[in-house]
């Protein structure tokens, strides 16, 4: 009877053992094999390519309102005040434009009139009638300065007007030696600017010699003296 049980023991050992190592085989079936199968079956279905630098164009259809990505609004100059009429209009809505493109075109027919207009006084002006009338007008201009700075020497003396001219020319160049010396501070250049402003001061102090000949002797010698008493003059 024991010998039974003990058989009938060994027996559930042995199928314990087997249930154990067929689960064990499973689990390692299923932790090993399985998942080599599905990387080897993922990466067999991987496509490969080479990859290289380019632009990359995308195209898009459809119905829709183009907007413009910047507006900018253009005018004509009337700031002379001709108010002109648009008669042609180039471009559209949309329009690709560069710079120095047209775009419209106003009624210029005024500004033609007026550019005739202007061209036939211009040819007046330089006809050979025209620039011998100014020849004309010119001579006697200086005829007449001539004549009122005669007057005006007269008035002051000759002595002044000439002391006046002396002046005045010694400050013209008294102004360039500075600026040569400033420019070039030589010794040369020194030089040049001492005698100017030693001409300059001889030609102030010359002025007011004149100028004291002119109130001691020269009125009294070319002009008389007489004041208005009421409506009669006096000697």
């Amino acid at each position: 009877m024991n010998k039974i049980k003990n058989t009938e023991k060994i027996y559930w050992i042995i199928a314990v053992v087997v249930i154990v190592l067929a689960a064990g085989g499973f689990a390692g079936y299923r932790f090993w094999y399985q998942p080599s199968q599905v990387v080897d079956s993922e990466d067999s279905t991987l496509q490969t390519a080479v990859a290289r630098k380019g632009d990359i164009i995308l195209y898009a259809a459809g119905a829709g309102e183009l907007i413009p990505s910047a507006e900018v609004e253009v005018s004509f100059d009337i700031s002379d005040g001709i108010q002109e009429e648009l008669v042609e209009l180039l471009v559209g809505v949309g329009d690709m434009v560069e710079e120095g493109d047209i775009l419209a075109r106003l009624d210029d027919s005024d500004r033609q009139d007026n550019l005739v207009d202007a061209q036939r006084n211009l040819r007046e002006l330089t006809s050979p009638s025209a620039i011998a009338q100014l020849e004309i007008d010119l001579a006697e201009t200086m005829i007449d300065l001539e004549d009122d700075i005669g007057n005006f020497v007269g008035l002051i003396s000759p002595a002044v007007y000439k002391a006046e001219g002396y002046v005045d020319e010694f400050t013209t160049a008294l102004a360039e030696a500075q600026a040569a010396y400033d420019a070039d501070p030589s010794d040369e250049n020194e030089d040049l600017l001492k005698l100017a402003e030693q001409n300059l001061k001889w030609a102030n102090s010359n002025l007011q010699v004149q100028w004291q000949y002119y109130e001691d002797d020269y009125v009294s010698e070319n002009f008389e003296e007489y004041y208005w008493d009421g409506n009669e003059k006096v000697w």
